[in-house]
């Protein structure tokens, strides 16, 4: 376990093992897919990409580079982790990284530069409107992708903190769980996302929540009315089919809230970087489809699923989702017994002697130092070097 994190700080027993569950849970839970095969023969892709600000800075170019490089050919350098982007393609071994640049993964030395990756400032480790560095530690803000540009925002960077009727505190005009997904105010706007997310934002039944300058939410669904653009109803759980005339007719009726040449509801949207589009689950359902909405997603096709391809799937791991614990006793249940015997009484006449160690140095609530637990093993080297 890496204990760079709790350097020059005190922590408790319970600290350390809340905090090793954590990192357990987080890397279970990421998709990676396989770490031993390098993506770029893959092309352009939605995948897990990392910024490399090591050859960055020697080469004067972003970069990025997949899950198997970071782990094994960027081992040692300063990585940005961005999570998914789509349409990109790995840029480990090839000229951008550099001169003499190598993929030990896929085989590939000072290959020509890809053509087509999108770079921005999240590949020089900053994010968000207030374009500052994320570090994972110290941030207490909640923060979400925009679909658009992919960057990252803070919550209280692009949602106002107004005045609730009944609070005492000034919060967040909309809360994190309140929406599914987010188009960016610059985006919506002007960007790619200007004739959809522009389009539908605050629109009412919409599902596309907008913040008004009044600091109300328009846009939000209404329980007791049809939503726009509902698909049909389910009879059992499905969808029954159509006959093709009363499909066409479907296809050719627009339900959208406003016509194609409007992109801005009748309300005042809240300014500047607050002009956002906030899409409540279940948004892509609620597109209109008909022929003259549908040309407007040929930019924005991801707008139409409910999220980007996944990546392929790792190969299966036995050791999957087990704690450190639970590999250790497996570990233990392959060697022979006198082994497993000998390393338990070897284990439990360390732990008496650190529990004696620790009961002659602090009282019952203090808390233990990394500081103690080198110094324990410090004076153990010296019994066993003296011995």
């Amino acid at each position: 376990m890496d204990l760079s994190a709790f350097e020059g700080a005190t922590v408790t027993l319970q600290e350390v093992l809340d905090t090793q569950a954590r990192l357990e849970k987080e890397a279970a839970e990421l998709d990676l897919g396989d770490l031993d095969r390098c993506t770029h023969d893959d092309g352009h892709k939605t995948q897990t990409i990392w910024s490399c600000l090591t050859c960055s800075r020697e080469s004067g170019k972003p970069a990025g580079i997949c899950a198997a490089c970071s782990i094994q050919c960027h081992t040692s350098h300063e990585l940005v982790e961005l999570l998914h982007r789509r349409n990109f393609q790995c840029d480990c071994g090839t000229v951008r990284l550099g001169d003499e640049s190598s993929c030990l993964v896929g085989k590939r030395y000072d290959q020509d530069p890809n053509e087509g990756n999108r770079y921005d400032h999240n590949f020089q480790g900053t994010f968000c409107v207030c374009r500052q560095p994320y570090n994972h530690e110290a941030e207490t803000a909640t923060m979400f992708q925009c679909l658009g540009c992919e960057d990252w925002f803070h919550d209280t960077c692009v949602i106002p903190t107004i005045k609730k009727p009944g609070e005492a505190a000034p919060a967040l005009a909309l809360d994190a769980d309140e929406f599914d997904a987010f188009v960016c105010a610059k985006c919506a706007t002007l960007g790619q996302c200007a004739k959809t997310a522009g389009r539908w934002r605050g629109a009412p039944n919409s599902g596309v929540l907008a913040i008004g300058i009044d600091g109300n939410i328009y846009g939000r669904l209404d329980p007791l009315a049809p939503s726009v653009a509902a698909p049909a109803p389910a009879v059992n759980g499905e969808i029954p089919d159509e006959p093709p005339a009363k499909r066409q007719r479907t296809e050719t009726v627009c339900k959208a809230p406003l016509s194609p040449e409007q992109r801005y509801p009748p309300f005042i949207v809240a300014p500047g970087d607050f002009a956002g589009a906030f899409f409540v689950e279940g948004f892509p359902a609620r597109w209109c489809r008909c022929d003259r909405c549908l040309p407007d997603f040929a930019a924005t096709p991801f707008l139409l699923v409910d999220e980007p391809p996944a990546p392929a799937p790792a190969p299966v791991d036995p050791n999957a989702g087990k704690s450190l614990f639970q590999l250790g006793t497996e570990a233990l249940d392959k060697l022979p017994r006198e082994q497993v015997i000998e390393g338990l009484l070897r284990y439990g006449d360390m732990r008496d002697k650190l529990v004696e160690f620790l009961r002659t140095k602090k009282g019952p609530n203090d808390v233990v130092t990394k500081d103690d637990i080198q110094t324990f093993f410090a004076e153990q080297r010296a019994l066993n070097g003296a011995a």
